[in-house]
């Protein structure tokens, strides 16, 4: 970093109606010329920034003496350091928040398709288009009692629901045949 004598480029010293009385540059700024060039742009000391990017600040400030005013000292600074310091913290930022931004979508993204997992399953029993449902091996359920493992469970329980309509639906057809046939024959004999 720069030490304050270093940061100072040049100093003008004037008084109370803006003459030069002194300057760190004679040539630039000549004794009894005007000080009203190098006094435009310029802030206090408390608003001096680095957030312009302007790498030299003019500053103003009050010469007093016994608390009157005497006179005013105008200086330019040198805040390349500070500027780059700035630029330098502000990528840092960014590819911390960078960092951490991804770090999270990478844990939302594993965290999600662990939970998604049990409903992955139940989409796989569930996808056999035209076919009965097969039930969902119980190691396949989660152990803890979530509502994924209450809602495979129930599946399961439609599952074997299905079986047993359709076996119930198979022996009604099949002792419907025997109706059927018991009447074709009970007609056949009475025929005969």
């Amino acid at each position: 970093a720069n030490a304050s004598g270093e940061r100072i480029l040049f100093t003008v010293v004037a008084d109370e109606q803006g003459r030069v009385l002194a300057a760190t540059d004679p040539r630039r700024a000549p004794v009894d010329s005007e000080v009203g060039a190098f006094a435009e742009d310029t802030v206090s000391m408390s608003e001096v920034t680095a957030a312009n990017g302007n790498s030299v600040v003019r500053v103003m400030a009050p010469l007093s003496v016994q608390d009157r005013v005497v006179g005013h000292v105008v200086t330019e600074l040198d805040i390349s350091d500070l500027v780059a310091q700035r630029r330098n913290t502000a990528l840092a930022l960014l590819a911390g928040n960078a960092a951490a931004t991804l770090i999270l979508v990478l844990a939302g993204y594993v965290v999600m398709a662990r939970m998604l997992r049990p409903v992955e399953l139940l989409t796989r029993h569930m996808g056999e288009i035209g076919d009965t449902p097969l039930p969902i091996p119980e190691a396949a359920i989660p152990r803890s009692d979530t509502v994924l493992s209450r809602l495979l469970r129930n599946f399961n329980n439609m599952a074997g629901a299905i079986d047993a309509r359709t076996e119930a639906e198979r022996r009604l057809a099949e002792r419907e045949r025997f109706v059927s046939l018991g009447r074709l024959s009970s007609s056949l004999a009475h025929e005969i």
